[in-house]
């Protein structure tokens, strides 16, 4: 879609020198004699060091002198929400994302009916298709996220067979997943016989002032 071209050719730049960043953030392919400075894990583990030592807390006050038990009673919700929304490793993932590409994105997960609360799942910038006219004050016209599902998931939305087996894997996508293989020391895999997997686009976009999520397939 024109969408996603306008949208991948201005984060392109921006994804090579964030991929970049990733090489470095665990390299430790360094010349023998070298003295190895991993300026970029330092400053990455400082960064999420300072951000949970000055992360914000919820402390519910009474206003009347007889409503101690209440607001002990809020106060004591919201800690139990903060780790029943596992929000406690979402912030982690988000204050790494946001060191090594200055974007972190949390995005609403399906609602837990067993534990009755609502999830929210952080999202890989590497993955993000953003609109290029928003900002701050603009609204973004649409968000896209390339994702990678199992065969039998794109079947269970009702994808034609035929449609569903010729997709493959995205070029951008490979590029993402390879950068991540060299900096950590592992290798391309295609699994092409448990569960073959293939690459979506999530859309998200307003019509007519209702919000929609659509799957599409990437062709």
């Amino acid at each position: 879609s024109d969408q996603i071209t306008l949208g991948l050719n201005f984060m392109r730049t921006r994804r090579e020198k964030w991929r970049n960043n990733v090489a470095k953030y665990v390299d430790q392919d360094k010349e023998e004699g070298k003295v190895w400075v991993n300026t970029l894990y330092a400053s990455t583990q400082l960064y999420v060091a300072i951000k949970y030592s000055d992360e914000l807390s919820i402390l519910a006050k009474p206003r009347k002198f007889w409503d101690e038990e209440y607001a002990d009673n809020i106060t004591n919700l919201a800690e139990y929400d903060y780790t029943e929304m596992w929000l406690n490793r979402i912030r982690h993932a988000e204050y790494v994302d946001e060191a090594l590409t200055g974007v972190s994105i949390r995005k609403k997960a399906p609602y837990d009916t067993i534990r009755s609360c609502p999830m929210f799942e952080s999202v890989d910038p590497f993955t993000w298709i953003p609109d290029p006219y928003s900002d701050y004050v603009t609204e973004a016209r649409w968000n896209f996220f390339e994702r990678e599902m199992k065969l039998s998931e794109l079947k269970a939305l009702k994808v034609d067979d035929d449609e569903a087996e010729a997709q493959g894997i995205d070029t951008e996508v490979q590029a993402n997943t390879t950068d991540r293989n060299v900096a950590q020391w592992t290798s391309d895999v295609t699994d092409d016989t448990l569960n073959k997997i293939v690459t979506v686009y999530q859309w998200f976009s307003y019509i007519e002032g209702k919000l929609y999520k659509v799957t599409i397939s990437n062709s």
